[in-house]
């Protein structure tokens, strides 16, 4: 187990997964061509990973109504990064994938205290740490417990966790599932925050992190250029 990473059980490391487990859903019918891109959209992050041009990294949105499928199908994101390590599995040395279920609804959803005082890398910082790490509960999260936080260096020990007692040459996959960012975006802006597009800054301080060399410490820095994690952003 990797030191301060939260563990669960089954193939996938971390990391408070919310809702049931994979095995114990019925299958999808019918999304064959959703799945087809989904996959498309991974193969795509993997091979670019090395990239400075944050502009490449590819994200899955799946828009939608109420009871439409949109988080299941989210979930399933875990079952085709299974399929696409087992076809590349020859090639390339993977480490368990990384799941980071930020459901903004419920663990991880708008927090009064905190959302409308601090920038966007602040909030995503308490809700990966949340998520990701086993000492932070955004629920409980104060002003000042947020304002502490550096979102470059959360995200670098859950790169740095997941790839522990792993070989120097593996790859480990992420995917950030942002769940019901609607609901986020509706209490931001009752909030008047004065933020146009709230969860659209949330994501594009993720993206910093995932894929722009340029704004991050030596560490991260490093893990990017030799291309050893890649991420899959899901909304």
């Amino acid at each position: 187990q990797a030191p301060g990473i939260r563990q669960s059980p089954g193939a996938f490391t971390a990391l408070k997964t919310r809702g049931p487990n994979l095995a114990l859903l019925m299958p999808l019918v019918g999304r064959d061509d959703q799945l087809n891109l989904i996959l498309e959209v991974i193969n795509a992050n993997y091979e670019s990973r090395r990239g400075v041009d944050k502009g490449r990294l590819r994200f899955i949105a799946i828009p939608g109504h109420v009871r439409v499928g949109k988080t299941r199908l989210g979930m399933e994101v875990r079952t085709v990064m299974r399929k696409f390590i087992e076809k590349n599995s020859k090639r390339q040395n993977f480490a368990t994938p990384v799941y980071i279920g930020i459901d903004l609804s419920s663990g991880q959803k708008f927090n009064d205290a905190v959302d409308p005082r601090v920038p966007a890398d602040s909030g995503l910082a308490g809700r990966l740490a949340d998520t990701a790490l086993s000492e932070f509960n955004w629920i409980r999260a104060t002003h000042d417990d947020v304002a502490e936080l550096d979102l470059v260096e959360i995200f670098t020990r859950i790169v740095e966790g997941a790839l522990v007692g792993h070989a120097d040459d593996a790859v480990v996959p992420i995917i950030i599932h942002f769940d019901e960012y609607g609901m986020y975006d509706a209490a931001m802006k009752k909030s008047r925050c004065g933020v146009d597009h709230p969860f659209r800054a949330l994501f594009l301080a993720s993206r910093r992190v995932m894929r722009d060399s340029s704004a991050v410490g030596d560490r991260l820095r490093r893990l990017h250029e030799s291309g050893r994690y890649f991420v899959v952003p899901v909304a």
